[in-house]
């Protein structure tokens, strides 16, 4: 067993005749497609889905994995997953390549950061509640070995491979007009590699925290300084990459809560903006009893709606830094946000 196998052992469980997908899937169907680095679709390519998190965002007990392969256009349908997150792999032989006996064996390094030699290797990550997830995903492959730019690097500082999930991406416009996007994971040691990248114009590399809802920890661009000062992000030429060491800042999983709320169902899920270092975004809340949220080191301020109802909390000013993790974010619909000037 390697040592990236290793990594996951004691985590995996696969169903006899692991050829065709397993029978343990609940339900969410998600679909996609599988595309060469130039966007053209990849027949017969094998797509195999793994379970990396369960519904708490913990490694699951029992995991499921399963496969697949593309259409004749690149098309693959999964069968409905569990809920948690879940990692697709795409994996296409070069010449003179056939995929191993042991494709499970395969998989499980793969999920683990490794980029096996003589194969195009291309994955994405999505999250299912267990009676929906994503669908059309768009798996790319990187380029052969030797065309364009072999982006590698390592993940340091505040990395821990066991309590979260990160994955690395580098996005850019390619020879069309369409953004092209590639993904990888680490290693147990914080090592990535992103494989034979092609040419991008304006590209841009981030790095992201998970499970579900994830926090952007590292963000660079090539854009001029006057757009990376105003949105704090870093200079990116990839040109001059080598390797790069990329310096993770301290990140917490913090429950966020809400009460008041009149509703927890569709289309009445309560909302929550979010107000942070890494910008504005917001959580929709589908769980009365809250759910996680990747937060990095900094201060947040948060207040939560319920749109249909015209409910507004007050908001709430959060710190993050290590040795200050509150032990849960409660916002109260119960309570009325003060008026504009009040």
């Amino acid at each position: 067993m390697s040592a990236r196998r290793g990594a996951l052992a004691g985590i995996l469980t696969v169903a006899a005749g692991a050829a065709s997908i397993v029978g343990c899937f609940h339900s969410g169907v998600p679909n996609g497609s599988v595309v060469d680095a130039g966007g053209s679709p990849v027949s017969s390519c094998q797509v195999a889905v793994l379970q990396l998190r369960d519904a708490d965002g913990d490694p699951p007990a029992k995991p499921t994995l399963g496969f697949t392969s593309t259409d004749w256009g690149g098309g693959f349908e999964l069968p409905m997953l569990v809920a948690g997150t879940h990692l697709l792999v795409a994996v296409q032989p070069l010449p003179g390549h056939e995929l191993p006996a042991d494709a499970v064996g395969m998989v499980t390094d793969i999920a683990a950061g490794a980029m096996p030699e003589g194969f195009l290797v291309g994955r994405a990550l999505l999250s299912s509640d267990g009676s929906s997830s994503q669908s059309g995903l768009t798996i790319r492959l990187p380029n052969p070995p030797g065309k364009g730019r072999h982006l590698t690097g390592k993940l340091t500082g505040c990395f821990d491979p066991a309590r979260f999930v990160y994955s690395i991406k580098v996005s850019g416009q390619g020879s069309g007009p369409d953004t092209v996007e590639f993904l990888a994971v680490p290693e147990p040691d914080g090592r990535f590699d992103l494989g034979w990248v092609p040419e991008l114009r304006g590209p841009s590399l981030f790095v992201e925290a998970g499970p579900e809802h994830e926090e952007r920890l590292f963000y660079a661009m090539d854009a001029p300084p006057p757009f990376r000062e105003r949105f704090q992000i870093e200079a990116l030429d990839l040109a001059t990459w080598s390797d790069r060491e990329i310096r993770l800042p301290f990140h917490a999983r913090v429950p966020i809560r809400i009460v008041g709320a009149p509703s927890f169902s569709f289309p009445d899920f309560p909302w929550v903006n979010c107000r942070g270092p890494a910008g504005d975004r917001g959580y929709v809340i589908v769980n009365p009893r809250g759910e996680m949220a990747v937060l990095r080191e900094g201060e947040y301020v948060f207040d939560a709606a319920a749109k249909n109802f015209g409910l507004n909390s007050p908001s709430t000013t959060v710190r993050i830094e290590e040795g200050n993790v509150p032990s849960e974010i409660v916002l109260d619909l119960g309570k009325r946000a003060a008026a504009p000037g009040g």
